[in-house]
């Protein structure tokens, strides 16, 4: 029997998956090539219709008609941010690149555009990846350095621990996780449920220790008994995910989906 756990504001793997997504953009700082968790150019091409303009020009439409996005990369001189090249991230080994022109005109200079419209954080990951959520931008790691930019200027810089982030063997493998629910389930407390199939679907969520911080029902179901043991045994976890962003414990929820049927009483029940 196999099941997905959800954090609620994404789907994630049920076992073990790519870590797939859009390419990272990059940025040149201080003579380092670092990656960027944060995408500053989509705001311009939303703001300033830009997507119209790639409409009529084959020159960036091959650059950002793959599911997979562009890569812009952005060099830091100074305090000053500049935008120097778009190109695709295809599935091959063929790229294409952008030409700047096109879609700045005469705000190109000697390749490169000011990124005046850039205000915000620009976030740049340090170490290694502690968890992979569906992009890189809600994905955690070790620790953050956060640039702060105004009208393309950078007016803060910052630096993050998150390295007690912790990941539990809970959701490392739905498996596991469903193998200790029904086995703490007490099924003595169940009534017969002949061919129906009942799920409850209960809300965690992350705190700041590796315990579940709080469990709510997202949708219970007819049976007060099943609905109760339920919200038991997700209680009884010993351990659960710990996420840190910006330094700090973040609350994430997960959408925790259990079925009830005779089948899995037969498995589980003593």
């Amino acid at each position: 029997m196999k099941y997905l756990l959800l954090p609620i504001f994404i789907i994630l793997f049920a076992e073990e998956a790519e870590a797939t997504g859009k390419a990272s953009d990059k940025l040149v700082k201080d003579g380092d090539t670092l990656t960027l968790l944060t995408k500053p150019l989509d705001k311009l091409l939303f703001v300033d219709s830009l997507w119209y303009k790639t409409d009529k020009k084959p020159e960036f439409s091959r650059v950002i008609d793959c599911w997979t996005g562009y890569t812009a990369i952005w060099t830091l001189e100074g305090r000053e941010l500049f935008l120097t090249a778009i190109e695709s991230c295809t599935r091959t080994d063929e790229h294409f690149q952008a030409d700047l022109s096109v879609l700045f005109g005469s705000q190109v200079k000697n390749g490169k555009v000011r990124a005046d419209w850039v205000s915000g954080e620009l976030v740049i990951p340090v170490g290694k990846l502690l968890r992979y959520f569906e992009t890189p931008s809600m994905s955690y790691y070790e620790g953050e350095r956060v640039l702060t930019m105004q009208d393309g200027l950078l007016v803060k810089e910052e630096r993050f621990d998150n390295s007690k982030t912790y990941q539990s063997k809970f959701t490392k493998s739905a498996k596991l996780f469903y193998e200790y629910i029904y086995s703490h389930i007490d099924w003595s407390r169940i009534p017969n449920l002949g061919d129906k199939k009942v799920k409850v679907f209960l809300k965690v969520t992350a705190g700041s220790d590796r315990r579940p911080d709080s469990v709510a029902f997202m949708k219970k179901s007819n049976y007060y008994s099943i609905d109760q043991e339920a919200m038991r045994a997700v209680k009884s976890l010993p351990e659960w995910d710990v996420y840190y962003r910006r330094g700090k414990p973040y609350p994430v929820p997960w959408s925790l989906p259990i079925l009830f049927d005779e089948t899995t009483r037969k498995k589980y029940a003593f």
